[in-house]
């Protein structure tokens, strides 16, 4: 892919893999990306895709746990370590 290029996932887990989304941030053979949707849900504080700079993270809202998810990460993005976004 160029490096100006985003990925966007919106639709479910398991589309994408983590590791070489998080490997392609790292190395910056991809511009950012935004997920909404996580291998496993809500996506885990350890998880190496948070400590990217150029990741943004939504809760997959029709997953129903949306609630946990922003309770979760709330602490996260106050400490400006991850760029979480809510939609509502």
């Amino acid at each position: 892919m160029k490096p100006d290029v985003y990925l966007i996932n919106t639709s479910k887990d398991g589309v994408v893999d983590e590791k070489a989304l998080y490997n392609a941030l790292k190395a910056r053979k991809l511009k950012g990306a935004a997920l909404d949707a996580f291998e496993k849900e809500p996506v885990p504080r350890e998880s190496p895709l948070l400590t990217s700079d150029n990741i943004t993270v939504t809760p997959h809202i029709f997953t129903g746990k949306a609630s946990k998810f922003c309770k979760n990460w709330s602490g996260l993005r106050s400490k400006g370590k991850v760029n979480v976004s809510f939609m509502g």
